[in-house]
């Protein structure tokens, strides 16, 4: 969701927003313990910025990660073009400085330049009425940035991950979380480990499948939220041009809000001399990629554009990737885009430990002051997390 839609509803729905100043913050209680043990399920945003300022502060912390590596929904594809492709996470929503707050080291330089839409000159087009619309109309504003010189996987690679590669233990699949007693059991098919702490970072639709068993289970609360929260499936995809025949953005759905089926210009605000388009598409608008396979995939899509750019895309095909979200086993999901009273409520539940030992932070578990399924919403939960365990950062 971004900012400024999240604050013209906030304003709807009663719900108050956190002053802009860092000044009226109170001092968060201190939980932990010196030397004790803090695991991190998931190293997705939320999970390695947990992790990350943990060990700034000196914290016993792993990470345990269920897949191969490092990222989970901020995935991306690096050599397909001359820029890193985020099949994941892409935009930044939000023109405040919050690459700066998530290192919490004002000792580093952050080196990430974005750029804005200029909504004077750009303009998308709606395919079934082939009329020139404005970025805004489609559903664009002023604080969805582009990574000119990065992306977001980008960004975790150079100043996050660094400190704590050492830390995180890849394909273990957590299945049980037994906090009974006093130290808490994480089990996953290879192993158990022990912690003190666990900060519950994976994607809601992980709990909400089932697939990790809280022991004792968790609070009814809790339970509801997850319930209420969910994921929209979807795909991304990412297809390279000989020429660029397309605007900026494309616009193919019946609805002017809510899922979204968008094409747009991903090389914009990057310094690249490829012309990459990207699809975005999720919940029902996804279901025609889905249903197919490749080469018939990439053909729908190519025919799909051929029947709005009279012919111009097929020939000027070089290459694609594609990625599908719905399926992915450690995701099951893209983001959850809607605003409610009962989202918000959910979501608040959500970032609310369970007896001091389990915490949860994570794009959809967040005190909802902010908005939520956003990067640096997920990193800005990690950190108030964190700090409630170990202190200011």
């Amino acid at each position: 969701m971004k900012r400024s839609e999240f604050l013209r509803i906030s304003a709807i729905l009663g719900i108050g927003m956190p002053l802009l100043s860092r000044c009226g913050s109170t001092k968060p209680e201190i939980i932990s313990q010196a030397g004790e043990k803090i695991i991190v399920i998931g190293a997705g945003a939320a999970g390695l910025s947990a992790a990350y300022l943990l060990n700034k502060k000196g914290a016993d912390v792993r990470v345990l990660e269920a897949s191969d590596t490092y990222g989970g929904r901020i995935e991306s594809v690096k050599g397909f073009t001359d820029f890193t492709i985020p099949v994941g996470a892409e935009w930044l929503h939000t023109k405040e400085p919050v690459l700066d707050d998530m290192l919490a080291d004002s000792s580093v330089e952050v080196d990430v330049q974005t750029t804005s839409y200029n909504f004077d000159l750009d303009h998308g087009l709606d395919a079934e009425t082939g009329e020139r619309v404005n970025l805004k109309a489609i559903g664009f504003s002023e604080s969805d940035l582009r990574f000119t010189n990065s992306s977001w996987l980008d960004f975790y690679e150079k100043y996050i991950l660094p400190s704590i590669k050492n830390k995180i233990q890849y394909n273990q699949i957590v299945n049980t979380i037994d906090y009974t007693n006093k130290k808490i059991e994480v089990k996953t098919q290879e192993k158990v480990f022990t912690a003190d702490r666990v900060i519950v970072t994976v994607p809601v639709t992980i709990l909400k499948a089932g697939e990790i068993e809280f022991i004792p289970a968790l609070p009814g609360k809790k339970k509801e939220a997850i319930e209420n929260l969910n994921l929209y499936g979807g795909c991304k995809c990412f297809i390279a041009f000989k020429e660029q025949f397309y605007p900026t953005c494309v616009k193919i759905q019946d609805e002017g809000k809510g899922p979204t089926r968008v094409y747009f210009d991903a090389a914009y605000g990057k310094d690249s001399k490829d012309n990459v388009l990207g699809l975005l598409a999720v919940d029902h608008y996804a279901k025609a990629y889905l249903s197919l396979e490749d080469p018939e995939r990439i053909n729908f899509m190519l025919k799909e554009l051929d029947d709005i750019f009279e012919g111009q895309a097929t020939p000027n095909y070089i290459k694609h990737v594609f990625k599908d979200w719905s399926n992915d086993p450690f995701a099951k999901g893209t983001y959850y885009p809607e605003f409610s009273k009962k989202t918000y409520s959910a979501v608040k539940s959500m970032s609310q430990p369970v007896e001091d030992k389990l915490f949860f932070a994570g794009d959809l578990y967040t005190d909802g002051k902010n908005g939520w399924s956003m990067v640096h919403v997920a990193a800005e939960a990690a950190k108030k997390t964190v700090e409630s365990l170990v202190g200011k950062i």
